[in-house]
């Protein structure tokens, strides 16, 4: 008897971890998705702008050249910001995925 009623307590412990492990990852994937488009984006536009500021230096406009570097330099901060975004939801899956492990 005794035995019967741990097995259900177990298996309802179980069934809640599940739950949750599809209330928390499924969020977290989607959220990585995005990021990982985001981050390729960030990498076109700096590619371009690379780009524009060697033709705007090859044509004499250091001006322009210079605020292309600019725009450059702003984009490579929000790719910095959005790979310590991707690493911490990492570790989040990481740390979430390890304790539905142990409570399983």
């Amino acid at each position: 008897m005794a035995s019967s009623a741990v097995d259900s307590s177990l298996k309802l412990q179980r069934d809640k971890v599940r739950q949750y492990q599809k209330k928390v990852a499924y969020p977290c994937v989607l959220y990585y998705s995005v990021l990982m488009i985001y981050a390729a984006q960030i990498q076109e536009v700096l590619n371009r702008e690379h780009e524009i500021a060697k033709q705007q230096l090859a044509a004499g406009n250091k001006d322009r050249a210079l605020l292309a570097l600019r725009k450059r330099k702003y984009q490579e901060g929000l790719l910095v910001k959005t790979d310590a975004q991707l690493e911490n939801l990492d570790h989040l899956v990481r740390r979430t995925s390890a304790s539905l492990y142990v409570a399983s």
